[in-house]
Formats: structure tokens, sequence, C-alpha cells
């Protein structure tokens, strides 16, 4: 399996077409874009299923939905323990996605959805989903 990588907040980011394929790719991205404002990317599967993802510091949500754009769309959804009342606000073509705190979980764990969802094309079983 693999994704391709799509920058939403930044059309000129080099690395847009980027085909991750591994867990060390997934890793290597993450690495390459963790010091940057909150924003949104997508990595489009070969599935017909797209994983909307923003990262946020320590923090980021995960949605995954067909390409197509038809539902069902599911989020990932925080533990009690780990979420968060605010919401947060992610860049996407510079203009702000708020999103619930309650869908932003750890930077780690959006890296698993990622890497289960390069290396299966569908979604990780380690974190709850919601269907929106």
């Amino acid at each position: 399996m693999s994704a391709t990588f799509h920058d939403l907040q930044e059309a000129e980011n080099p690395r847009n077409g980027t085909v991750l394929d591994s867990p060390a790719s997934v890793s290597k991205l993450f690495e390459s874009l963790s010091r940057r404002e909150p924003f949104v990317f997508e990595l489009r599967g070969h599935t017909g299923y797209t994983l909307t993802i923003g990262l946020a510091g320590a923090l980021g949500f995960a949605q995954l939905s067909r390409t197509d754009g038809t539902p069902p769309y599911n989020v990932a959804v925080a533990d009690e323990a780990d979420g968060q009342s605010e919401s947060i606000g992610f860049l996407a073509g510079n203009q702000p996605a708020e999103i619930p705190g309650r869908y932003c979980v750890r930077v780690g764990q959006i890296e698993e959805i990622a890497t289960a969802f390069v290396t299966t094309g569908g979604r990780s079983e380690t974190i709850r989903w919601q269907e929106i």
C-alpha cells in the first residue's frame, strides 16, 4: 500500500506528490513537518480513501473519508484523559478550520494513524473513530 502527500496550506511545498510507502517514510515526513504552524495535509490513498490530517505541535486531528467526497466521514476521537476542551485552529489555504478539542489527539497517535493508513489503506484500529 501507499499514499501520496498533499499539503493543503502550502501549495508550493516541495514534498507535495511524495509517495509514502513505509512506516519509515511516514516518520520522516512527520519529523519534517513538526515545527510548522498548525496546518492541514492529506494522504491520498490508492484504495479510494483519503486521510486528512492536521498538525499543531503536540496535537493533531485525523479524518478518514472517501476520496470522491461522499460519506461516511470518520474522525479520530481523543481519549477522555487526553482530550482538551478548547478547539484548535488549523490552516488550509490560509483559511482557519476550527477542530473541536474532543477530536484533537496526541501527535504520536496521529503518526500511528498515518502509518496504518499508508501500510493497510484503511483506518487504524488503535483509536476510537466517530462518524460525523
